[in-house]
């Protein structure tokens, strides 16, 4: 017989066996396990999300089930009240954005009729390409709300240059609007009071981590904690902040909340009950699957069916292999149950819309260029590639999670010797290379030896001197930018990792109108939340493995405002692990993934791997 009761989204099964049969404790306990149920030692009971009961009753009709009248009724409560969406539906109460209420008309029929639908239901996603308006279509929905007396304060969270962005963009677009009453939160540390909910901001622009440290502050002072703990509840007085109005939040570039075991994505589904009104917006909500689950989750739990992430995983797939029990196996992902989540999505929570709306000029991906390395680069690569084979078969050694999953992991770092030599100086392994090793990357010079820099050249003196044309010139590693400053030496201006947040938002307008021609940008820093359609050219010096980060940093040169053609130039070292991290771009990091399920190479194919050529790639995966 196994006891079934019910607290907070959760059911908890206890196994009680049979006096007369010993082994039927242990079957109860086996069903339990292939439920994929986890056992709590404190209340000595299995848990699961409540989404699960159907399953769950279906496996435990075997055993007898111990459940009564108020557990059943509790149960089916929460399933009356789990959709949280309100829409309005009789066509005599529908709203139509008034496109008089902000400074600006919207620009195109798809704005005002995506504002319309967000005006009319408390939850909604604007999944638009990056340069559709984003911001517009939050400032339109803000102030309607303002006006109808619904809302008065909001919270927006953002990314880390949206911060400043966002609050130049209000202020463009919100009449009346007082730049006195919103806090912007550009960094944590430069915070002087973390308790901004007792205070009187009309509008709180932060970033997520920022919210995150907010909470914690709260956190510290209600319940009297010196030492940082893991809490379950929100002491962030929001309902009092907000007053006699309803709670509103808006979650900009929301694929940065993907994760739901992140602390910031915790921070936020702990406070999701205080707002009525959530609108999320990001060009890219999620490159993976799984990665939809925090952003299903805070539109309507609904939509998940109040389940936990992982049970929400085991609703698409398998979950468990031989390194992780909640280990995903895209292969058994159930698509057609995906598609028809995906429908009920778009069809009630979110709309996606894409940039061919704005009509705009060609986007043009240059013909990638490809180069030889140096004599000098060519040894250092191949050299620190026998290294990198080494580290992974001693690390596979210690954690036995096979060769190629660590491979996975090591992609980044065997890049290194692509991007930029000189940043091996710096690695914990670098006294370990073998002597010789240590010794070319010593003598490496950056400004003779790297040959993608000859091409650079020839991209600047088409763009920038032959076209007048001004240009972003991406790169990753701080010290490449070290080393373009001493190449390039002037004419230029620069975003970087330190440059002090306040003052992005000005170089970048700065250099609209200034004479210099490029930019030299971080990919990590200048990937999302800006406008540039003065630009015409991004030349990638330096790519990262992440999608949605290489994607929304191209969309900055390629928005609303944009009346030339754009241009994209790709560098690429042939014989190299360039076009592995090219492929994985174009098919969003699927590629790798099947190469890892491969677990095992051929010693050709460990030669293609570190030396792949366009013509061989498709042989290797």
């Amino acid at each position: 017989m196994i006891e079934i009761n019910f607290d907070d989204g959760k059911l908890y099964c206890t196994c009680k066996g049979n006096k007369k049969d010993k082994n039927k404790f242990f079957e109860e306990v086996e069903s339990c396990k292939y439920l994929g149920m986890q056992y709590d030692a404190k209340k000595k009971a299995w848990i699961s999300s409540v989404g699960k009961k159907d399953k769950i009753f279906s496996e435990f009709e075997q055993h007898g089930i111990d459940i009564d009248e108020w557990t059943k009724k509790e149960i089916n409560n929460y399933f009356s009240n789990i959709k949280e969406l309100q829409k309005i539906i009789k066509r005599s109460e529908y709203t139509k954005f008034d496109e008089n209420i902000l400074k600006y008309k919207p620009l195109h029929d798809f704005q005002f009729i995506d504002i319309t639908k967000s005006l009319n239901q408390n939850r909604f996603g604007w999944f638009w390409a990056t340069g559709l308006g984003k911001s517009y279509a939050l400032a339109g929905n803000l102030q309607h709300y303002r006006n109808i007396g619904q809302v008065h304060r909001a919270i927006i969270l953002t990314s880390t240059i949206g911060i400043l962005n966002l609050s130049y963009e209000l202020e463009k677009f919100l009449p009346n609007y007082d730049k006195s009453k919103t806090l912007v939160i550009d960094s944590i540390t430069n915070l002087k009071n973390r308790l901004i909910f007792d205070e009187d901001w009309d509008i709180i622009i932060s970033g997520y981590d920022s919210f995150r440290s907010v909470c914690d502050s709260y956190d510290k002072i209600i319940n009297n904690r010196k030492n940082k703990v893991k809490y379950r509840t929100s002491s962030v007085p929001l309902d009092k902040w907000f007053g006699n109005y309803k709670g509103i939040i808006y979650l900009d570039e929301c694929h940065l909340i993907g994760n739901p075991n992140s602390l910031r994505s915790k921070a936020i589904s702990m406070n999701l009950k205080h707002f009525y009104y959530r609108y999320l917006s990001s060009a890219t909500p999620c490159d993976k699957e799984e990665r939809f689950y925090t952003l299903l989750k805070i539109l309507d739990a609904d939509l998940v069916n109040g389940l936990n992430y992982f049970d929400w995983l085991s609703e698409y797939c398998t979950l468990g292999n031989r390194w992780s029990r909640f280990g995903i196996n895209k292969d058994t992902w159930n698509h057609q149950k995906w598609a028809e989540l995906q429908d009920k999505l778009y069809r009630t929570y979110a709309v996606k819309r894409e940039k061919k709306l704005l009509n705009l000029p060609t986007a043009y991906d240059v013909p990638l260029i490809k180069l030889d390395m140096s004599q000098k680069h060519r040894e250092i690569y191949e050299a620190f590639t026998y290294e990198v084979i080494n580290e992974i078969k001693n690390r596979n050694s210690k954690n036995n999670l096979g060769v190629l999953e660590n491979l996975k992991n090591t992609f980044s770092y065997l890049q290194l010797a692509i991007d930029n030599p000189l940043c091996l100086l710096n690695t914990p392994k670098f006294n370990e290379f073998d002597p010789k090793l240590q010794a070319k990357i010593k003598n490496f010079n950056f400004g003779k030896d790297f040959t993608k820099l000859e091409a650079m050249d020839n991209v600047i003196q088409e763009e920038c001197i032959e076209n007048n044309n001004k240009i972003i010139i991406a790169y990753y590693h701080p010290l490449t930018l070290q080393e373009l400053q001493k190449y390039i030496k002037t004419g230029f201006d620069v975003l970087s990792a330190e440059t002090p947040k306040e003052d992005r938002l000005k170089i970048i307008e700065n250099f609209k109108k200034n004479s210099n021609k490029m930019l030299l940008a971080s990919i990590n820093i200048a990937n999302s939340s800006f406008t540039l359609t003065e630009a015409k050219a991004i030349l990638f010096l330096e790519r990262v493995w992440a999608y949605i980060t290489y994607e929304q940093f191209r969309g900055r040169i390629y928005r609303i405002g944009q009346e030339d053609e754009v241009r994209y130039y790709n560098f690429c070292y042939n014989n190299s692990i360039d076009y592995l991290q090219l492929e994985a771009l174009k098919t969003k990091g699927q590629v790798v993934d099947n190469l890892v399920k491969k677990n095992v190479l051929s010693p050709e194919e460990w030669k293609l791997l570190f030396n792949c050529g366009e013509e061989n790639i498709k042989r290797l995966i």
